[in-house]
């Protein structure tokens, strides 16, 4: 007699949030870089707080697709490790949304406005991106 197995598996929501770690990043809040690095903390407990009320997790990703590390410190901005970071998370978790701070200065791989994902995408743009 064949026997059919179900499983149910739950994936956690999450939410992701990618901040652009490059050097330009350091010149467009206009405050020292100690204090902008603080006001990037301080948004980012701000995010996790509001979206555990959901119960969604926040996850911190620079543009290269490591771990937010607050160092503001990366050589160039490109977006291509963060669509495989995307890639890896949405196999394991359900992704509610992501939101995209940079300065806008791409200056490797493909271009943002090229990305098409299935689920909300939001942007922050920091400074005056005339300026390099």
């Amino acid at each position: 007699i064949p026997m059919l197995w179900v499983e149910e598996v739950t994936k956690k929501p999450v939410f992701l949030l990618f901040i652009d770690g490059s050097e330009s990043m350091r010149n467009v809040s206009g405050m020292s870089l100690s204090a902008f690095k603080d006001q990037v903390t301080t948004y980012i407990e701000s995010c996790r707080k509001k979206a555990s009320e959901n119960d969604i997790e926040v996850k911190v990703y620079d543009l290269n697709g490591q771990s937010w590390n607050n160092s503001f410190n990366a050589p160039f901005t490109s977006f291509e490790k963060a669509l495989e970071t995307i890639e890896s998370q949405m196999d394991e978790h359900q992704v509610e949304g992501a939101l995209w701070i940079s300065d806008g200065n791409i200056n490797r791989g493909i271009q943002a406005e090229w990305i098409r994902l299935p689920f909300p995408n939001h942007t922050v743009l920091t400074g005056d991106t005339t300026v390099y």
